[in-house]
């Protein structure tokens, strides 16, 4: 078997596993999602690709329980240790620009650093992870190479209608269509939701384009992109129509978290983040 640094993004709802290959200074593209506690189903992963960990490095933005079973397990059952990543004011090429650094979350950070690998020019960057929480990130290139400037975090879509739901008399946790006119609160509620979502992303990319004359390049990501996905193409594409654009698709990004902690493993730069 292979050894493995095995990679791990330690979310707020799932936990999604990769990892890279010292000897052949690759990562893996598959990645391994749980969405509940049962680590076992790794053997079999790790086992199918011929890979026994050797060591691990991850980012964790939830409790400290899940975060610390997740490594009990990996030493138990593998005799590893696991580092986990924290924010820093600068790693590789990238440059944080955030106020108080060690404030920034973990997984925003690493997706940043991540970033560069899907890059062949440089024109500035946004990236929009929709998950329990939205985050939307911008990355602009510099004299050294990138610099994370910051963005925003707004409730995520479930936390949204889940909120509504909640704290406000009369109003249901909505399942409706999207539509330009809703003449129904199901159809208000889910409308309005998914238009919060995607005009943030447009907010961000009007910023972008009107600091650095042109527009950035858009990279999207998480489990609820499918809900705002074509509502965001189409504020795009108009926005793009109006500064006379070329109609671009923003590109989805299956785990940037991963990418990001594979460009420190092929660096060999974990140990110096803890």
């Amino acid at each position: 078997m292979k050894q493995c640094i095995v990679l791990l993004d330690n979310g707020n709802t799932r936990l999604k596993v990769g990892f890279y290959l010292p000897d052949t200074t690759t990562r893996n593209d598959s990645v391994f999602t749980i969405d509940n506690q049962n680590m076992e189903g790794l053997v079999k992963w790790f086992d199918s690709h011929n890979v026994r960990p050797e060591s691990a490095i991850g980012v964790n933005v939830a409790d400290n329980e899940r975060k610390n079973s997740i490594a009990n397990w990996l030493r138990v059952k593998y005799g590893v240790n696991t580092t986990w990543i924290k924010s820093t004011k600068g790693i590789l090429n990238i440059t944080n620009s955030y106020a108080n650094h060690e404030s920034l979350g973990s997984d925003r950070w690493i997706s940043m650093v991540g970033l560069p690998l899907h890059k062949k020019d440089k024109k500035p960057v946004l990236l929009a992870s929709f998950g329990t929480a939205t985050t939307i990130d911008t990355l602009i290139p510099n004299s050294t190479g990138w610099q994370y400037l910051g963005g925003l975090i707004i409730p995520g879509i479930t936390i949204m209608g889940t909120s509504l739901a909640q704290n406000t008399a009369h109003l249901p946790e909505a399942h409706g269509n999207i539509t330009d006119f809703p003449d129904n609160t199901h159809t208000a509620i889910s409308t309005g939701i998914v238009s919060a979502q995607a005009g943030a992303v447009l907010r961000q990319w009007w910023k972008i384009t009107e600091k650095h004359n042109t527009e950035p390049t858009l990279f999207c990501s998480g489990g609820a992109l499918a809900i705002v996905n074509d509502e965001l193409l189409q504020q795009l594409e108009r926005a793009q129509q109006l500064m006379g654009y070329k109609t671009t698709r923003p590109k989805y990004l299956r785990s940037p978290v991963l990418d990001g902690l594979a460009r420190i493993a092929a660096n060999n730069l974990h140990q110096k983040l803890t």
